[in-house]
């Protein structure tokens, strides 16, 4: 009799994380491709790295496991990253984990900085660690003191997983979500429609979108109709599997279990 693994659970950075290690193995985004991620074509709206996302999304999401035999492991990329994490990913068991439902927060490190080489990113991190109490109550004053000290041109850009709480939209059954989706799709077309100057920029990278001179109407189309639609899809995918992993599966790809989650289930040590 086959014993049933139980259900383990990650932040949004793990699942992150793991998204990126399906994400590097998808070859193309064919026709195929494009009928997994949604009932209809989304190529209208969304860029080819954006629907290959959503892919690495789906397939993380329900846990294909091409790559139990590979030996690829899955981890954080923190090349361009302020603070650098430590140890291994972590899965948990139990949902309601403090550990579980914090926050990850990160900054991009500045072009600027990644010019001088290996270096001087260790001299900016080595001080930004140094002054990471800032954090905690004033985001302006860390970033201040590393503008003062490195004379920045580009300010480090916040990277943020948000895992406390639930959305209304994550909460809706799968037909609801489905109703919602279709809504959402057909608002955007109507403004895109009203509003056709937006497809200029509509596969535009976020940086083009986050220059002063980029138009409101690009911005609202950017920032929240194709935000919002992927975001809701991978909310979507999540609540069709359940969003759980297997076990063994996630310890072959490098992951190791939540410590507090051990001491609080002191059979599974």
């Amino acid at each position: 009799m086959e014993v049933k693994e139980a259900q383990v659970y990650l932040t949004n950075s793990s699942m992150n994380a793991l998204k990126q290690l399906y994400f590097a193995s998808i070859q193309q985004v064919d026709e195929r491709v494009r009928k997994e991620i949604y009932k209809e074509d989304l190529a209208w709206i969304l860029s080819t790295m954006e629907l290959k996302g959503l892919y690495a999304e789906l397939l993380a999401a329900s846990g294909v496991e091409q790559f139990r035999i590979s030996g690829k492991k899955a981890q954080r990329n923190d090349g361009r990253h302020l603070f650098k994490s430590n140890g291994p990913l972590k899965y948990h068991f139990d949902s309601s984990c403090v550990y579980l439902k914090s926050n990850y927060l990160n900054f991009t490190i500045p072009p600027e900085i990644e010019a001088k080489g290996p270096d001087e990113i260790e001299k900016f991190r080595v001080f930004a660690e140094a002054n990471k109490h800032l954090l905690q109550g004033d985001q302006e004053k860390f970033l201040n003191s590393l503008e003062a000290q490195f004379l920045l041109k580009n300010r480090p850009q916040r990277i943020e997983y948000i895992n406390s709480g639930q959305s209304e939209f994550s909460l809706l059954t799968l037909e609801a979500m489905e109703q919602e989706l279709q809504s959402h799709l057909s608002e955007a077309k109507a403004f895109q429609e009203e509003h056709p100057e937006v497809r200029n920029l509509t596969f535009a990278p976020k940086r083009v979108i986050d220059r002063p001179w980029t138009s409101d109407l690009d911005r609202k189309w950017h920032n929240f109709y194709k935000r919002e639609l992927k975001s809701m899809l991978r909310q979507y995918y999540r609540k069709c599997y359940d969003r759980s992993q297997q076990e063994s599966f996630l310890i072959s790809l490098g992951f190791e279990a939540c410590k507090a989650c051990l001491k609080a289930t002191p059979m599974r040590l």
